[in-house]
């Protein structure tokens, strides 16, 4: 039985590498990336002695990132006191959801609304508060905690907006983003739903900079997907969420269709906690799960944006999935990664890759991979350097996390 099309209705993103998604796109294009020294905390001993961190760190983030709107009655709301004062994650959550629910709804009488949202930390940065304070015995704000919860995102953005009855927070690690847009789109496809607000997000905290300074992964030097000169990645924070409803609905109010959602599939390899499975093959049966759930073959996949994190593991892993997947075209089909501009920002990188994959196809250009010159023989793809116009209507973007998670979204272009 053919099924209805769900479609995106409004995208929104907030990045080191732009607040919005005209700013985002402009760096996605340009290859401008948005790293810069790490100011939010203290990073003294995650690098080398004559360096500082450097990472995707959103600058001049506002208290109150919510702007006055009277068609959501944004203002009045702001004033509710659930939440005094917001964790730095809702901050980055809410800048993207606003720009993307505001894009996309025009009045809500009726409609079942909500929220899937892909975090790892969530509110950690005001966890590493409430646990100084509280080893200081200085804490009095009854409110920490709360913000410290995974779900105070997704809560914040929910109440801002007055999203209901569907409010879910996914952990599956950096899968978490791609596989919250991947549910959202199910539970619109089998009716749970009438419009959902999916995406990711994510803040840099000391944890997160401990943990992987810990574990080597961090470089000093730019993000090199599978170049062979890569040495690790950068940390990223930030938000991107995209709208999405059936067709049908989207044509009866007249909303602009940004692109559709074509496919999901996701797999777990359970090989480690954090080495990938080097042959491939549970990533490959996450892409090859959405492009059959699509009802597509490999050969109708003209682009994918990569996972790509730079390091030697995952790049090896995630070359050896493509190669599985697409067999003898895998050393043909054009490969854009979108981190080297963001930084690695962990559950939010899902919502802001399947951002730039629905830009891709509606400026129909693929965007150049910055720090990407030269190629791993041992990866064997076709990494696109510069950017370059290009007949598109599908692009495959592909996540992958630790212990084993696997997520995929083949995106289609608005008139797919």
């Amino acid at each position: 039985m053919k099924r209805e099309p769900v479609v995106v209705t409004g995208m929104g993103i907030a990045c080191s590498a732009g607040i919005g998604i005209e700013a985002f796109a402009d760096s996605l294009f340009a290859g401008q990336p948005g790293i810069r020294p790490i100011r939010s905390f203290d990073t003294t001993g995650f690098a080398l002695p004559d360096r500082v961190l450097l990472g995707g760190e959103v600058a001049d983030l506002p208290d109150d990132p919510v702007p006055s709107s009277p068609s959501l009655d944004l203002a009045a709301r702001a004033a509710d006191k659930t939440f005094p004062s917001l964790d730095r994650v809702q901050k980055l959550a809410l800048l993207a959801a606003v720009e993307a629910w505001t894009s996309s709804a025009d009045s809500l009488g009726g409609v079942r609304t909500g929220i899937v949202l892909g975090t790892v930390t969530g509110g950690i940065r005001s966890g590493e508060t409430f646990l100084s304070k509280t080893r200081s015995s200085a804490s009095t704000d009854a409110d920490l905690p709360c913000r410290a919860a995974p779900e105070s995102a997704a809560l914040a953005v929910a109440r801002r907006l007055r999203l209901s009855p569907v409010n879910l927070t996914v952990n599956t690690a950096c899968a978490s983003g791609t596989t919250a847009i991947g549910l959202a789109f199910r539970m619109i496809r089998d009716g749970k739903a009438d419009r959902l607000l999916a995406g990711g997000a994510e803040a840099l905290s000391l944890f997160v900079a401990s943990g992987f300074s810990a574990l080597k992964l961090l470089t000093t030097d730019a993000i090199r997907p599978f170049d062979r000169r890569r040495s690790g990645f950068l940390l990223g924070e930030g938000a991107a969420f995209v709208v999405l409803e059936r067709l049908s609905s989207a044509r009866r109010r007249g909303a602009k269709v940004f692109g559709t959602i074509l496919g999901y599939g996701a797999s777990a390899d359970a090989t480690g906690m954090v080495k990938p499975d080097l042959t491939g093959s549970g990533l490959a049966r996450a892409m090859d799960a959405a492009i059959k759930d699509a009802s597509l073959s490999p050969a109708e996949v003209d682009a994918i944006n990569a996972h790509a994190t730079a390091t030697v593991h995952n790049d090896l892993a995630e070359s050896a999935a493509i190669h599985r997947v697409f067999g003898e075209r895998a050393a043909a089909i054009p490969i854009s990664a979108a981190k080297s501009l963001t930084g690695h920002a962990l559950g939010a990188s899902g919502g802001m890759e399947a951002v730039a994959s629905l830009l891709t196809l509606s400026r129909q250009a693929l965007p150049p991979t910055p720090g990407f010159e030269e190629p791993d023989p041992a990866c064997g793809l076709n990494v696109i350097r510069a950017g370059q116009q290009r007949a598109l209507s599908r692009v495959l973007s592909i996540s992958a996390g630790f212990m084993g998670h696997n997520a995929a979204l083949l995106l289609g272009r608005a008139d797919a």
